[in-house]
């Protein structure tokens, strides 16, 4: 089966993946608990993490101001970084907007930042 790519404006991306992200969690199918995840689920979060990531990397290196002022008010992309860390959703490599290596690996071990 071949892939096939479109290239679309990036509100556009950005807008697609936020709904299709909304949609396979509310999805009974994939997360019918909200307690427990099914383990052929989790690879859907990982390829859904990418998408959302993607949009953290194209706010970070073309709309830099605007990313920190948000950034420094909602630790938004932050929050999500450890969190993909945190239960190895993302692979590091992939993992381009920069924070503090030091703080994602207490994310890993379980340290409060205090």
């Amino acid at each position: 089966m071949e892939v096939r790519t479109f290239k679309c404006p990036a509100i556009d991306y950005t807008r697609h993946t936020l709904d299709g992200a909304a949609c396979l969690l509310n999805s009974n199918k994939y997360f019918p608990s909200r307690v427990s995840i099914k383990e052929s689920s989790v690879a859907k979060l990982g390829s859904v993490c990418r998408r959302i990531y993607r949009i953290f990397s194209h706010a970070y290196f073309h709309h830099r101001q605007i990313f920190d002022e948000y950034e420094n008010e909602t630790f938004l992309c932050h929050r999500f970084t450890k969190f993909v860390v945190k239960y190895n959703l993302m692979s590091k490599d992939n993992l381009i907007v920069p924070i503090l290596e030091e703080e994602v690996q207490n994310s890993v071990s379980g340290e409060s930042e205090a």
